[in-house]
């Protein structure tokens, strides 16, 4: 080879690596900034860097408890306003005094009633007008809900067990002073209570009305509408 081409070869190699070395340089400028530790990096080693630097959010425990988002107070409301969840009944309050029942008289049952009709229709004078009296007083009456509970307890006692098996009890109430209790047997109408009873619970009873049913089989049902009130503080008992 002639020493002209040698030169010449020579040259392109030198132009060459020149502009390569001037490439890199802008390469170098264009993304790396003063400071900077590290060499420039492909795109890819920067998306690492980054992921990196984030920081790490905790996994959930698995034993923690979330909250129960599906029973709170919102939703219990709105499935009882809709008949889905049970309120829990209350018994009612034993003291103080029940004003609602006033106006509400107690029902008499129409066999009762019918032998009232009957006997004055065949005697003239209203032989059930005390029982009406005394009914139509308790009706204008509150409840004195804990002397009423106690002793509608103690006029279901006396009953059942004057003879055990004999007498059922239909229906009772007790207001302030005054007691109805309807009473049915197969046997024989009520008479009444003991006097031992009525002077240890300082009652009175002596108002009844009395009647005759028959059940579904034919049998003879006797029935006793019984009123049972207070003793004043005179001693003598509240019936006028």
């Amino acid at each position: 080879m002639t020493s002209g081409k040698r030169d010449t070869n020579k040259l392109a190699t030198i132009v060459v690596l020149a502009a390569m070395a001037t490439a890199a340089s802008i390469f170098v400028l264009q993304h790396w900034r003063p400071g900077s530790k590290s060499a420039p990096d492909s795109g890819l080693g920067k998306i690492a860097v980054e992921a990196a630097q984030r920081p790490s959010v905790p996994s959930p425990d698995p034993a923690m408890k979330l909250p129960d988002r599906g029973r709170d107070r919102s939703d219990s409301t709105e499935l009882r306003e809709h008949g889905q969840v049970a309120e829990p009944r209350r018994a009612p309050p034993l003291s103080g005094t029940d004003y609602s029942v006033i106006g509400v008289p107690f029902p008499v049952p129409a066999s009762a009633e019918s032998v009232c009709t009957i006997s004055k229709r065949l005697h003239g004078p209203d032989l059930c007008e005390r029982q009406h009296n005394l009914l139509a007083k308790m009706a204008k009456e509150p409840r004195d809900r804990a002397w009423a509970a106690k002793t509608e307890t103690l006029i279901q006692d006396e009953v059942t067990s004057l003879s055990p098996g004999n007498y059922s009890i239909r229906n009772i109430e007790c207001r302030s002073s005054i007691c109805a209790v309807e009473i049915e047997s197969l046997s024989d109408w009520y008479s009444g209570a003991t006097i031992e009873f009525d002077n240890a619970n300082n009652l009175v009873d002596g108002f009844r009305l009395h009647a005759v049913e028959t059940d579904s089989v034919g049998r003879e049902i006797k029935v006793s509408l019984v009123l049972f009130n207070k003793f004043d503080s005179k001693g003598s008992h509240s019936i006028h």
